[in-house]
């Protein structure tokens, strides 16, 4: 079955992402998951089931595979 992105009509293709969730206690990252992902505007589709999965690995109590430290950028401090 072909699907096509709801945003721009390209189709999509399989594929594994990184997804990136901020959180009130921080930023959580989970690797290789399971996506749809549009060809020309790179928008992002997961079944029900990965969502679910995601969902309560990101709020569960999984240990993580390693700790990252993430650089923070202000655009209101840049130059135009």
């Amino acid at each position: 079955m072909i699907h096509t992105c709801n945003y721009c009509g390209e189709a999509m293709h399989e594929e594994e992402v990184t997804h990136i969730q901020t959180l009130e206690t921080g930023i959580v990252i989970v690797e290789h998951v399971p996506a749809l992902v549009c060809g020309r505007c790179g928008n992002r589709y997961y079944t029900p089931e990965t969502y679910d999965r995601l969902y309560a690995l990101i709020h569960g109590d999984a240990k993580p595979l390693r700790v990252e430290s993430v650089p923070v950028l202000d655009m209101r401090q840049s130059a135009a």
